[in-house]
């Protein structure tokens, strides 16, 4: 297969959250590029999940436990062994950290921790990557793109914990590994990332399917909130690309932050989402009638010109592509198709393009 990047051929690559949306595509993602894969994460939460599809083959091994449970992960790495680590494994719903801070806070930064206190005890290079996201900057709504040195917020538990990781990381990084060539940790800071598989509540193309699914009339919560809307394949290539230039690099500068969204014109409204959306799949939908409920930032963009320079990555899934690929996914799994197969075929032509 001429797209595999000899890098990743037989690396041992761990995946945090590995049964999750995300984590799942890219789990599959290193397969197809020859890494050997292990995953360190809770059980599923759906059972149409794309991991309950993913063939055991796949996996050099895994371990489904809780990443706050110190001890089992610090077995379950210095068993592996890994040469890079995606730490994917968190509490992502906004809505969700109103309804449950606590969990949120010691998923998304005990949880951290507890990696990069096992990272002190490897034997060899291991290069991390820690994923976050675009909501930990302080954002005052002026709508001018973050760039990675804005300061850090975050409104809600969700926002403000994924802050907290990123000083976290900084504060470990200046006092344990700057000595240390054998670890490397970066964060990557994604935007709003859409494609099939994904099932939880409260998400946009999750309740549009239910709702198409069912019949019932879709709300929308923020009609004209506007977000980087961005193909799941196009954060995880960046992710790729700061893990390789991580590992193999003597420079310091990739022991950093980066952020990974999508062109200007993916950059969009709810609204214009659903009416994407409504051009492939039929569904009713309306404005939400609950008058209150948490905060939610009104507008979100970010700067990626720090990747697209010292990475050389860039967005390559436009809007309307990113819609329509979506949405036949969920089509065509609903119809009976298998997850990871139809999750491996838009990988394969995303790696050949």
């Amino acid at each position: 297969m001429s797209y595999i990047d000899e890098f990743w051929l037989g690396k041992r690559v761990l995946v945090t959250g590995h049964t999750g949306f995300k984590d799942s595509w890219l789990s599959i993602y290193l397969n197809e590029l020859g890494a050997l894969v292990s995953g360190f994460s809770l059980p599923p939460e759906q059972k149409s999940s794309i991991y309950s599809s993913i063939p055991t083959s796949l996996w050099h091994n895994e371990f489904l436990g809780d990443i706050r449970a110190k001890d089992l992960f610090s077995e379950h790495i210095q068993v592996f062994q890994p040469d890079i680590i995606f730490h994917l494994a968190a509490q992502a719903s906004v809505l969700e950290s109103h309804r449950d801070p606590e969990t949120t806070w010691q998923t998304n930064v005990l949880g951290t921790q507890n990696i990069l206190e096992s990272l002190k005890f490897m034997d060899r290079t291991t290069s991390v990557v820690i994923i976050t996201t675009d909501k930990v900057y302080e954002n005052l709504e002026n709508g001018i793109p973050f760039v990675e040195t804005d300061s850090l917020g975050g409104f809600d538990p969700y926002s403000a914990s994924k802050a907290a990781v990123e000083l976290l990381v900084s504060s470990y990084r200046r006092s344990f590994f700057m000595s240390d060539e054998r670890v490397k940790v970066a964060t990557a800071r994604a935007g709003n990332v859409i494609e099939g598989g994904d099932w939880l509540p409260d998400r946009i193309f999750p309740e549009l399917i239910r709702s198409a699914q069912s019949g019932t009339c879709l709300e929308i919560r923020n009609p004209e909130a506007i977000r980087p809307w961005q193909h799941v394949l196009d954060p995880l290539h960046g992710y790729l690309c700061l893990a390789k230039k991580l590992h193999t690099s003597q420079s310091s500068s990739y022991q950093s932050a980066f952020n990974f969204g999508p062109g200007q014109e993916s950059v969009q409204k709810v609204i214009d989402v659903v009416n994407e959306a409504n051009r492939y799949l039929p569904f009713s939908w309306e404005t939400s009638k609950v008058e209150s409920g948490p905060y939610e930032a009104k507008v979100l963009r970010l700067n990626t010109s720090k990747a697209e320079r010292d990475l050389g990555w860039s967005s390559r899934i436009g809007f309307s592509r990113s819609i329509s690929q979506t949405i036949d996914w969920y089509v065509e799994f609903l119809d009976g198709s298998n997850g990871y197969d139809l999750t491996r075929l838009q990988i394969q032509e995303f790696l050949n393009s």
